[in-house]
Parts: C-alpha cells; sequence; structure tokens
C-alpha cells in the first residue's frame, strides 16, 4: 500500500537554538502563511476538471510510460518518511510545541514504466489556489538559504535529510522511479480550492500534467 509509514513523532534535541532561528527564518520569507490548515479542511476533489484517478487518499496520474502517486501527509507522517528514506530522525520543517503549522506536504512517487526517458524537475510541481497563488515545493537549497539569513550554516543531520525531498532535476530511465517529499508553504486562510499540478516531460517532449486537486469544506462560519 502506498505511504503507511509507522512510527510516531520525535523531535531531536540537538541544536536547538540552531532550529529556532531557522524556523523564525522560514517564517520571515513566508509571510502569507496563516495557518490554513490548522484552521480549515480540505477534502480531495476527485470531481473537479482534469482529476487524477482518487484510490482512498492517494491521487494517481497514468500518462505515456509513466504512472505517478501522490498523497497529501502530516507532520507526524512526514518525520517517518525522512525516518525511513535516510535514517534520521530529524524534520527541518517541524512545527514548534505552541506554533501553527506552516507548510503542507506531499509525497509523490514516480514510476517509469515505458520505453523512453522521463524528466522530472521539482519546480514544475506547482500549488495553485483559487486566489491564483502559486508556489512551489521546498527543499535543501530553501533550507540553506534560509540559514543564511541568519549567518548560519545547515548541521550534518539537516544535510543527510535532504534525500527525503524530492530531487530538483532527475531523468529516469525505464524501469527507474523516485519518491520524496514537496513541501509548500501553506496558503492565505480564504483558500477555497487548491490543486497541486506535477507536469512530466516524456522522451518525445511532450509535457504531461497530472493535477490533484483539493476543496475546502463548508462550515457553519463560511
Amino acid at each position: 500500500m502506498f505511504l503507511r509509514y509507522p512510527g510516531r513523532v520525535a523531535r531531536s534535541t540537538r541544536a536547538s537554538a540552531r532550529f529556532s532561528c531557522l524556523w523564525l527564518a522560514l517564517c520571515a520569507i513566508a509571510p502569507a502563511l496563516h495557518g490554513a490548515g490548522a484552521r480549515h479542511v480540505f477534502v480531495p476533489d476527485p470531481d473537479r476538471e482534469g482529476a487524477a484517478m482518487l484510490q482512498g487518499s492517494t491521487w494517481i496520474g497514468v500518462g505515456p510510460g509513466f504512472t505517478l502517486r501522490v498523497q497529501r501527509i502530516d507532520e507526524r507522517q512526514r518525520l517517518a518518511f525522512i525516518e525511513k528514506l535516510t535514517g534520521v530522525r530529524t524534520d527541518p520543517f517541524a512545527t514548534p510545541a505552541g506554533a501553527t503549522p506552516r507548510f503542507l506536504t506531499f509525497v509523490m512517487e514516480l514510476e517509469n514504466n515505458g520505453a523512453g526517458s522521463l524528466d522530472f524537475r521539482a519546480q514544475q510541481c506547482w500549488l495553485v489556489t483559487n486566489r491564483k497563488e502559486f508556489s512551489s515545493p521546498m527543499g535543501m537549497d530553501t533550507l540553506r538559504g534560509t540559514y543564511g539569513l541568519v549567518g548560519e550554516e545547515p548541521g550534518p543531520a539537516y544535510e543527510r535529510v535532504g534525500s527525503a525531498f524530492l530531487p530538483a532535476t532527475r531523468t529516469l530511465e525505464p524501469g527507474q522511479s523516485l519518491a520524496g517529499l514537496a513541501v509548500y508553504n501553506a496558503f492565505h486562510p480564504a483558500t477555497r480550492r487548491y490543486k497541486v499540478e506535477i507536469q512530466i516531460t516524456t522522451s518525445s517532449g511532450n509535457a504531461v500534467t497530472v493535477s490533484a486537486p483539493y476543496k475546502r469544506v463548508k462550515q457553519a462560519q463560511d
């Protein structure tokens, strides 16, 4: 089954001061984050035009020579995924106690089951809201730049978890696959719909987009 990672959340006690600096810097470069995930509930919207196939909570996009799976995960699952892939129990995007979650996370798995190569670029995995806000996933380059804002460098543990995130670019030959985390800034609290669009380029040069849409659950105060 796709994306089932056991384990409970445990925060590393190493370099807690550096973690606090990182968190503050990440918040500083994400001024639009207002805890949308905490205030509102969003669910998959399989009836949206162009949506991929939904199985349980996993989106499955089948294109010419590839299968793409996308699933939204929470902080506990993100930490478990990082530990499973890297052996390091450290989450650079973990929310400090008492703070509002500021990031939205997906796991993506791309398989090349065709006869030609596939080109993948993390910056072509866009999160798009109904407010016309666009964002790309963050990764180790984001963390390195953020540490630079506070005059620090990521510690060895943070560098080791880099392989858990989507690669910036990757060419998959037939039979190859990749899997990784896509972490986005949370969106504005007035958002009612959003979608993650992943563009895959086939060996013929065609760009194929897989769409995973979500809608906000209507509540009494809406």
